[in-house]
């Protein structure tokens, strides 16, 4: 075998070494990031339902009409300015008695009007069936308390609307807040779950 051909199989060898020592979805991330731009949030095309399990039986609260706002940059893959917003007053469970207790008693609307959702940060991590996935970084303020939070997003842009889902668990314990029970066998769980669908149109579209 000539020298040049055994060079050409040696490099050969050590690129495929090299590749095989990255991981997966490095490529990937530097080569999806969220479309640069501004989008703004379509509050009749979004929500947000979180599912509370007690001893009686679970039961879900949907926020309606949220707010929000996306900047994503083009300079840099992965920065954003995300700002949601929701008012407690617009959570439902269908129940007036447990609504009531929910909004005065557990979430305190009148100290607490708000709800906020901040991020600067969208990490492409691959891709769930065809749908990019990100790894977004921000903190929530709910009940008083701001708690950084880490989750994975669904984002897919069509026709100029960016569809983002996502599913993941908070502690109320986390946010201080209590939630009565009328007898002693009856509690909520301390753990809830946290399912969002929002869409933003892009601004220019």
């Amino acid at each position: 075998m000539t020298k040049p051909l055994c060079s050409l199989h040696l490099l050969g060898a050590v690129w495929l070494l090299c590749a095989s020592l990255i991981p997966s979805g490095a490529v990937a991330a530097s080569a999806s990031p969220i479309p640069a731009g501004g989008y703004t949030l379509l509050p009749d095309e979004s929500v947000v339902t979180i599912l509370v399990r007690s001893t009686l039986h679970d039961f879900e609260v949907r926020a309606k009409a949220p707010k929000g706002k996306l900047t994503a940059s083009a300079a840099e893959a992965g920065s954003i300015r995300l700002r949601l917003e929701l008012s407690p007053r617009d959570m439902e469970s269908g129940s007036y008695m447990r609504d009531t207790v929910m909004r005065e008693d557990v979430l305190e609307i009148q100290k607490f009007p708000d709800i906020v959702f901040e991020a600067s940060e969208a990490t492409y991590t691959g891709e769930e069936k065809g749908t990019p996935v990100y790894r977004v970084k921000g903190a929530l303020t709910l009940h008083g308390v701001r708690k950084e939070l880490s989750f994975p997003v669904r984002a897919r842009l069509a026709g100029g609307r960016l569809t983002a889902e996502a599913r993941f668990d908070l502690k109320i314990s986390d946010y201080q807040m209590t939630v009565p029970s009328p007898l002693p066998f009856l509690y909520t769980q301390d753990t809830l779950t946290l399912t969002a669908r929002f869409v933003l149109k892009r601004r220019g579209n």
